[in-house]
C-alpha cells in the first residue's frame, strides 16, 4: 500500500486492491470515490483500512497473557 501519511486514519479507505481512497466533487456537485490511479471506485468495493486494525487489536488483547 501506499504512504498514506498525509491522510487522517479515522477517515482512510481504501479499495479491493489496497489503493488508497479519497471523496472527489464532480462539477455536478455530487461526490464519487476515487483510488490513488484516478479510478472511480463503487462504494462497494471500499473498506476502512482501520477494520484490520481492530482486527489486530482484538488479537493481541487475547494472547497477550500467552507469551
Amino acid at each position: 500500500m501506499s504512504s498514506l501519511s498525509h491522510y487522517n486514519i479515522d477517515n482512510v479507505m481504501e479499495d479491493k486492491n489496497g489503493l488508497a481512497v479519497r471523496r472527489k466533487k464532480k462539477p455536478d456537485g455530487s461526490e464519487v470515490w476515487i483510488n490513488e490511479k484516478n479510478e472511480e471506485v463503487s462504494f462497494e468495493e471500499l473498506h476502512k483500512i482501520t477494520d484490520d486494525f481492530d482486527d489486530i487489536t482484538k488479537c493481541v488483547r487475547e494472547t497477550v497473557n500467552d507469551f
